[in-house]
């Protein structure tokens, strides 16, 4: 059984008007404890938490200016999903950069042997 309980916190930038008293960076700390493992992370919106083959994203949250909404309550709304296909996703990003890597170390050896020969 996995369980969490998360605390929000925000980061309110001051500066534009547009964007005053406005959250830009909503952030959720979680505590996500599985028997006797215990990890505490911090979710935001481009940084999903992976636990366990499973990753958390910040889905939406309120309030989103400072004081305020109708009832000024916290809220977060998460999505939690386990994908299956990820290992196969990083394998072929590794077999990629391998590639590539293996084809400019060529061409420039290739490139030098051309000039030696002429």
């Amino acid at each position: 059984m996995v369980t969490a309980t998360a605390g929000g916190t925000s980061q309110i930038v001051p500066g534009l008007p547009a964007f005053q008293n406005r959250v830009l960076q909503p952030r959720a700390r979680l505590l996500l404890a599985d028997g006797d493992y215990h990890q505490t992370s911090v979710l935001t919106c481009n940084r999903p938490v992976r636990f366990k083959g499973y990753g958390i994203f910040l889905k939406d949250f309120a309030p989103r200016k400072k004081g305020g909404g109708m009832s000024g309550r916290i809220r977060i709304d998460m999505s939690i999903r386990k994908d299956p296909g990820l290992r196969f996703y990083m394998a072929g990003i590794l077999l990629f950069t391998a590639g590539l890597s293996i084809y400019l170390v060529e061409w420039i050896f290739y490139k030098k042997v051309k000039k030696a020969d002429q």
